[in-house]
């Protein structure tokens, strides 16, 4: 399916809110299939339609019963302490969730059938994907915006700046998931998701739709739920990454093996947060799950270094990455390269490269 792309520049303001050129581009009955560029269109801003306030559902009863539909209840087992159930005819929502895993946590999914223009523009602190069931909306993140219909997917990357929503004439239903979880990068790549591919063909919306379903029917934090959730859930990115399987021709018959694995997450969340001072090997390996002795051993295995070396290299390949390209003093170089004492990060640097920092640089410039 070809994707027509729009720049961010080309993006409008209304009151408060960023729309793309071509939502309010006439005529009226222009549909997002139709756009090619936004210079092509003349704007003509319509005014923001709010969206309807969503207000907290009590408590299920006991005695519901089932009902068809994107309403089902079912009798809870445990009242939701955290998590919030939220509905009306248009949408179903099941937030705060705190499912029991590091690797890979359910945070939210819900179902909206939307308004015209429908925007939202809040950055989020975990991965959400989209999958558009029916009409038509945008996505615009990172400098470029993408035209969306049916039979598409958008994936949203934690702390972005971003901006969607539904189209005038056409305003799109779709569900979502959202989840984090030191794995979730590695299931992504297996959906075929990355930063530099957003946007995906969605062939089994129905399907993606009825794991959805099922994690809003399993509302209560009894563990019987809560398995269903994270069955559900990994049901769904079996489903996406079958899907990319069958597009790309790549079946990945290779996996990690344990050592491998921890490697790769120890890594992966290293690049993440070398900056910060207080950071320790014992955080790392609790982050992903393991022992401080079990991580050091996959990287000994793995990248014939240990935990706290890796994060030093890291550190120090940033800070002449900053002592190159920029003009920064090297207090504050220390500081964005994860250090808190001069001293310390000069001797380390001057360890590494025979150089202290500052003449490191001079002979860079020069």
């Amino acid at each position: 399916m070809n994707v027509a792309m729009v720049k961010a520049s080309d993006l409008c303001y209304n009151r408060t809110h960023l729309f793309p050129v071509s939502v309010f581009s006439t005529p009226a009955t222009l549909a997002f299939k139709d756009v090619k560029t936004a210079d092509a269109l003349r704007p003509d801003p319509y005014p923001v339609h709010p969206s309807p306030k969503r207000t907290r559902e009590a408590p299920v009863p006991l005695n519901i019963q089932a009902k068809e539909g994107w309403g089902a209840e079912r009798p809870k087992e445990t009242a939701m302490k955290n998590a919030s159930f939220f509905s009306s005819n248009s949408y179903q929502v099941l937030e705060g969730l705190a499912e029991p895993s590091l690797e890979l946590t359910l945070v939210h999914v819900g179902i909206e059938e939307c308004k015209p223009f429908h925007i939202v523009s809040e950055p989020r602190s975990e991965y959400i994907i989209h999958f558009v069931l029916s009409g038509a909306g945008f996505y615009s993140t990172g400098g470029s915006t993408w035209p969306l219909r049916d039979g598409q997917m958008f994936l949203i990357y934690p702390h972005t700046e971003l901006v969607y929503g539904s189209e005038a004439n056409n305003p799109w239903t779709y569900c979502w998931i959202g989840f984090k979880g030191v794995r979730a990068e590695s299931v992504l790549k297996r959906c075929g998701f990355s930063r530099s591919s957003l946007v995906r063909p969605l062939a089994a919306p129905q399907e993606a739709l009825s794991c959805i379903q099922e994690i809003l029917s399993r509302r209560s934090l009894a563990p019987s739920d809560m398995l269903a959730r994270e069955a559900s859930m990994i049901r769904l990115f079996s489903l996406l990454a079958r899907e990319y399987e069958d597009f790309s021709g790549d079946r990945g018959l290779e996996t990690d093996s344990p050592d491998a694995l921890y490697a790769r997450l120890g890594r992966e969340y290293i690049k993440e947060i070398y900056m910060h001072h207080s950071v320790t090997v014992e955080d790392i390996a609790s982050h992903i799950g393991i022992t401080r002795a079990r991580l050091n051993r996959a990287f000994q295995k793995e990248l014939k270094t240990s935990v706290q070396q890796y994060l030093i290299e890291c550190r120090l390949r940033h800070a002449a990455s900053l002592l190159k390209d920029t003009l920064l003093p090297v207090k504050e170089i220390t500081w964005q390269s994860g250090y808190s004492d001069q001293l310390v990060f000069s001797a380390a640097f001057k360890k590494k490269y025979g150089l202290s920092p500052t003449a490191y640089r001079a002979g860079e410039s020069g």
